[in-house]
């Protein structure tokens, strides 16, 4: 089907249907077999991400977590933060987060479970332990600046 559609010929392909499986290895193929084409896939949940990372796509959109984003900065304005305040601290989570996902999925491999992955488990302790305690005191410091400016 892709060599009717004419994937000789095309830059980029959206992979943007339901079915985790058939979205991974639909990348994986195309990864392999097309490396001319930019390959954007929709990632299901936070594993997800991790197996489209090991087949090789480097363009993954979460399927929520950009509304999960926009959740949370409205949340903040509901509690009383002022918007800029609000947003950085979103745009501070998001950050970190985007790191996290490149740092874990480098240690994922697809073909050990999670709990058994000595690697996988090392990096998530990584996240935990050193870049949560980081996050949170940008956190309080992003809130005290914005207490300063109001």
């Amino acid at each position: 089907m892709l060599a009717a559609a004419g994937i000789e010929r095309v830059k980029a392909l959206v992979i943007a249907i339901d079915d985790e499986e058939k979205i991974t290895e639909l990348a994986e193929y195309v990864v392999k077999n097309h490396p001319h084409v930019h390959v954007t896939a929709r990632a299901r949940n936070r594993h997800h991400v991790y197996h489209l990372w090991s087949v090789g796509c480097r363009d993954i959109i979460r399927e929520t977590y950009d509304s999960s984003l926009r959740i949370s900065r409205s949340v903040l304005e509901a509690m009383g933060i002022a918007h800029d305040t609000a947003e950085a601290m979103v745009d501070a989570f998001n950050t970190m987060d985007r790191k996290a996902m490149v740092h874990v999925a480098d240690a994922f491999d697809m073909n050990i479970p999670p709990v058994e992955n000595d690697d996988y488990i090392a990096a998530v302790k990584v996240i935990r332990d050193e870049w949560q305690p980081k996050l949170a005191e940008e956190m309080r410091e992003i809130r005290e600046r914005g207490q300063d400016a109001s």
